[in-house]
């Protein structure tokens, strides 16, 4: 019995190695790149495939240089009818300069290389063996002048990714708002691409997800882009499309001169869902070729010891910025001890920011290789420090204390869902913008007894109190 019994454990366990050897199994083809004289077809090796348009099909809206084709886990999820690309397109990025180049190479047996070059402006696809993600890198020498500003936009079809940002979700509105690009649901809830912003400082991957998938863009440290830590801008809308947006830098409300002569990265990432591994990987990039990359031996870094006289209450952000980089990071409380790493060698300004209002500037020079220390800073610039006769709102660079500031970024000021602006009429836009302080001197005359009134007004072109009239957000106002 023995023998028999073992004989037939032998026969199962044959049988059984038979059928995993006999049967297919789930798996990845193989990483490489193929082309034909319409595409590149990368293979990511990791359940993703996507494809690169080497021509120009005569569509205003498919051009050299777009991604044709995202295939992942067997599903496109690319718009058919239209490119994911720089802007509207590389051909229409640069006025009289219309003709797009793209080329490719196996830089090694784990990474490919796309670049695309239109005008003043390369922009690189990278792949690497085994990741289901598209590295992308853009740089420029001169700013792209046909919409004056420069962003990437990945256009998938709204039913593959139902689950996205609200604010930005414009289906099923029924009237425009304002321009071509604010409009209303029939309940007076407003709805706009421009209401998915988000600040810089609080973002590193913004995405859309579906059934048992995600598509994440992920921002490197956005030292290219101009308007600081609390810079924000559209990053999502959802029609018939759902975009996902990756902003290098922009020219509406723009609170900095741009910076080109720079590499800037960042990547889209596919998952079941789950919020990608961040940051990404990405020290191979120095063996890539790319124009403007800088290896971390090239870069330098900054390290603070503390801040004196900050307000406890609030949360502190050093900035860095000069005209070729930007950088930011937090101030660690309980002494406000800060660092930051990878900085390109140059002279920066400092700047202390207690919440968004800038309470503090420097000067310092960071060096290639090297740590610059910086000793205890004192907090100089904050008008809180003086106690004022009266105020309204609190110094911290943002409106939120204030009727419906809280609402100001993501609503048109016309929303339903915002309180009444009663006692008067106000005109908002979303806040951002360049923080200035205005010291205003009153005569004594004009000062009575009793109650007085102070009343500001905006002054700005020519369109007065009506349509697109000019219009602003406090931080504060106080009387000393």
């Amino acid at each position: 019995m023995n023998n028999v019994f073992k004989l037939s454990r032998f026969l199962v366990l044959a049988l059984l190695l038979a059928g995993c050897l006999a049967a297919p199994r789930a798996a990845h083809a193989a990483f490489g790149l193929t082309s034909d004289a319409t595409f590149y077809t990368v293979d990511t090796g990791a359940g993703l495939v996507f494809q690169v348009r080497r021509t120009d099909n005569g569509s205003n809206t498919q051009s050299v240089g777009d991604i044709s084709s995202l295939v992942y886990n067997g599903v496109d999820y690319q718009d058919q009818s239209r490119g994911s690309q720089v802007n509207s397109g590389f051909d229409f990025l640069y006025s009289g300069a219309s003709a797009v180049t793209a080329s490719s190479s196996v830089v090694s047996p784990t990474t490919i290389k796309i670049t695309v070059e239109a005008g003043s402006l390369v922009n690189y696809y990278l792949a690497r063996k085994g990741y289901p993600q598209i590295y992308m890198g853009t740089y420029f020498t001169a700013e792209p002048d046909t919409l004056n500003l420069c962003r990437y936009i990945v256009r998938i079809p709204s039913a593959l990714l139902p689950n996205r940002p609200t604010p930005s979700d414009i289906r099923n509105t029924t009237s425009t708002v304002e321009s071509k690009d604010i409009f209303a649901l029939p309940n007076g809830e407003t709805r706009s691409k421009h209401y998915s912003n988000q600040r810089l400082l609080d973002w590193t991957t913004m995405s859309a997800t579906g059934n048992a998938v995600g598509i994440w863009m992920v921002r490197d440290s956005n030292e290219g882009n101009s308007g600081g830590p609390f810079f924000r801008c559209l990053l999502n809308k959802r029609s018939s499309d759902q975009e996902i947006t990756y902003i290098v830098n922009y020219g509406e409300g723009q609170t900095e001169a741009f910076r080109p002569g720079i590499l800037n990265t960042y990547a889209l990432a596919f998952t079941n869902g789950a919020l990608p591994s961040v940051p990404l990987d990405t020290s191979w990039y120095g063996a890539m070729g790319l124009t403007g990359y800088v290896l971390v031996t090239g870069r330098g870094r900054v390290t603070g010891i503390g801040i004196a006289g900050r307000a406890t209450w609030y949360a502190y952000t050093v900035g860095f910025s000069n005209s070729k980089a930007q950088y930011w990071t937090a101030a660690r409380s309980p002494n406000e001890y800060f660092g930051l790493a990878g900085m390109l060698p140059g002279t920066y300004k400092l700047t202390i920011y207690k919440n968004e209002l800038a309470v503090y500037t420097s000067s310092i020079t960071v060096t290639a290789g090297l740590t610059t220390f910086l000793h205890p800073l004192s907090i100089t610039g904050d008008p809180s420090s003086v106690a004022p006769l009266w105020h309204i709102g609190d110094w911290d660079g943002s409106p939120l204390e204030f009727l419906n500031g809280s609402k100001v970024t993501y609503m048109h000021p016309s929303d339903e869902r915002k309180s009444s602006w009663n006692p008067g009429p106000c005109v908002v836009g979303t806040y951002r913008s360049n923080n200035v302080t205005y010291t205003f001197a009153v005569p004594q005359s004009a000062l009575l007894a009793g109650a007085n009134m102070l009343t500001l007004s905006p002054v700005s072109g020519s369109s007065g109190p009506g349509f697109l009239s000019p219009g602003y957000s406090l931080d504060c106002v106080d009387m000393y």
